[in-house]
């Protein structure tokens, strides 16, 4: 179990998964390994095999929020964007505290268009942890699609002061009008 997380850390992934499986089948009702299982399938490429186990960590063990978080953005990759919703309200509603879940439910939205409700995730993302570069990126990337390229210059920028390197958006201020 241990070895196949550190193998995901290195980004071995075929090691991490030949470990996780071990660890899965070894300790069936351990619903922690299966998600670990997942995630190192999700970073491999493997949507549909990650979600698979997803579910089966939540179906260990309802009340974790992150196994809904974690469901819902590979059901995203998926490109089952209301699906994802589900389980990412599933997951708010148990921890009204994790930014990352606000975010991946604010890009869902973003996807979906529905542009007022990025907007309203990515604040609470950022009100959370106002010092991760993503999250003002990406509400940068909302202002972007409805042409306000005055906010979305300032929501970029304020990546680059948290992250001077952030690329992504270095490259979105250079398509800026």
């Amino acid at each position: 179990f241990n070895r196949g997380n550190c193998y995901r850390k290195l980004k071995l992934y075929e090691a991490s998964i030949k470990d996780l499986k071990k660890a899965c089948d070894l300790q069936k009702d351990n619903s922690v390994a299966f998600n670990n299982l997942g995630l190192s399938l999700f970073e491999y490429g493997l949507f549909d095999q990650a979600l698979e186990k997803f579910t089966r960590s939540i179906e260990l063990d309802a009340s974790n929020p992150t196994f809904y978080n974690n469901k819902a953005l590979a059901l995203y990759h998926l490109g089952k964007l209301e699906q994802s919703l589900e389980d990412y309200n599933k997951a708010i509603d148990m921890d009204k505290t994790d930014a990352k879940t606000f975010y991946n439910r604010g890009n869902t939205y973003l996807a979906l268009g529905q542009i007022d409700l990025a907007h309203s995730d990515f604040d609470t993302a950022i009100s959370l942890q106002p010092t991760n570069s993503k999250f003002y990126h990406c509400k940068g990337l909302a202002y972007q699609d409805t042409n306000d390229y005055v906010r979305a210059i300032r929501m970029f920028q304020k990546a680059l002061d948290i992250n001077p390197d952030h690329i992504p958006s270095l490259y979105h201020l250079g398509l800026m009008p």
